[in-house]
C-alpha cells in the first residue's frame, strides 16, 4: 500500500440501511480499537455509485512486499481485523441479513494482506480463520457492542459521521457504561476533586 493512502472499506451492494449501518460501524469500531486513523469525514450510509456505505481510513507504512517483520505483521493483523469487522458486526446484529457477497471486497483485501506473510495455502487458511475468530470475539464484549449500537443509531439518524463525531459518541457511551457499572455496584460516582492552591499551604 502507498504511504498515507486513504482506503475505503465498502459494502458494494445496496441493502437495508440498518444492515449497512451496522456493517460500516463494525469497521469503524474495530479500526478505532486497533488504533487505525479514521479519515476526517469517515463514515457514511449515503449510497455512492458503487457502494451502499463506506468507512474511510488512512493507512501508512504498509510495505509488506519488502517488510514482513513482526512489527509489519502486527500492523497487518490490525488492519485485517478492521476489514473483517463489518460482516462480523452485521452477523452479530442480525445473522439472517448476511449474504455471501456482502464481505466479498473485504475478504479479498484480507486475503491479499495475508499472502505476504505465509508460505502455504494451509497456513493462509488457518491465519484467515484466526483473524475472523478474533474479530468475532471483539463484538461479544458487552462494552464494545454497546458502542456499536450507539454509533449505529447515530449513523442511521445523521447518515454521515465525521471522525470527531465518532469519537464524541464513543466517549459518551463509555461514560454511560461507567456510570451504569457504578450504579449496579451501589457505588457513588467519582467526582472531580477541587484543585488546591499550593499557596494556601505556605507557612508564615
Amino acid at each position: 500500500m502507498a504511504e498515507g493512502k486513504r482506503v475505503a472499506i465498502i459494502i458494494s451492494h445496496r441493502i437495508n440501511q440498518e444492515t449497512v449501518a451496522y456493517h460500516e460501524v463494525g469497521h469503524a469500531i474495530a479500526a478505532q480499537y486497533h488504533e487505525i486513523r479514521l479519515a476526517k469525514m469517515a463514515l457514511t450510509i449515503v449510497p455512492g455509485d458503487d457502494y451502499s456505505g463506506r468507512l474511510q481510513i488512512v493507512v501508512r507504512g504498509c510495505h509488506w512486499d519488502v517488510d514482513t517483520s513482526d512489527r509489519a505483521r502486527m500492523k497487518m493483523e490490525r488492519l485485517a481485523q478492521a476489514f473483517l469487522a463489518g460482516i462480523a458486526a452485521q452477523r452479530h446484529h442480525r445473522p439472517s441479513s448476511v449474504r455471501g457477497y456482502h464481505a466479498s471486497y473485504d475478504y479479498r483485501e484480507v486475503n491479499q494482506f495475508i499472502r505476504y506473510f505465509v508460505k502455504s495455502q494451509e497456513e493462509h487458511d488457518a491465519y484467515f480463520k484466526l483473524l475472523k475468530i478474533r474479530t468475532q470475539d471483539l463484538f461479544r464484549r458487552p462494552d464494545i457492542w454497546a458502542k456499536v449500537q450507539a454509533l449505529a443509531a447515530a449513523l442511521l439518524e445523521r447518515k454521515t459521521l465525521s471522525a470527531n463525531e465518532i469519537a464524541e459518541i464513543n466517549q459518551a457511551t463509555s461514560a454511560r457504561l461507567l456510570e451504569d457499572h457504578y450504579k449496579s455496584k451501589g457505588w457513588s460516582l467519582p467526582s472531580a476533586q477541587p484543585t488546591q492552591d499550593p499557596r494556601n499551604n505556605a507557612k508564615g
